[in-house]
């Protein structure tokens, strides 16, 4: 009996440090969406801001802003789709982090748990 509990409080630790990486793997996600909702943001106001007028289509300026113009689009279809993948891996992330966190408080309660009668816990 006595040796069952000892292997549980045993695993306390690694489960803890099992519980406390999933959090960090989520934590680093949720700030690299953080940075990309950012970077999609400047991108977006800065079109705003440089978008050119009707009038300003002449001649060799109307290639240049149409380059700058595909440019920013395709960037941002990149920045979405980086967006949405982070996304994906944090609701993934979020599940581990759940199972994580109960695996550590069951065999935490199980450490702590004091024998009812032999052979139980």
């Amino acid at each position: 009996m006595a040796k069952m509990k000892d292997d549980f409080q045993a695993l306390v630790p690694l489960m803890e440090m099992m519980r406390d990486a999933e959090m960090q793997k989520l934590t680093v996600t949720n700030q690299k969406i953080e940075t990309l909702e950012k970077e999609i943001r400047s991108l977006r106001a800065q079109f705003r801001l440089e978008a050119p007028s009707v009038s300003g289509y002449l001649g060799a300026d109307f290639h240049v802003r149409n380059i700058w113009r595909n440019w920013v689009e395709k960037r941002g279809q990149e920045l979405s789709s980086e967006l949405i993948n982070l996304a994906a891996d944090r609701e993934i992330q979020k599940a581990k982090l759940a199972v994580a966190l109960g695996r550590a408080d069951v065999v935490a309660d199980l450490a702590n748990r004091k024998a009812k009668s032999p052979g139980t816990y």
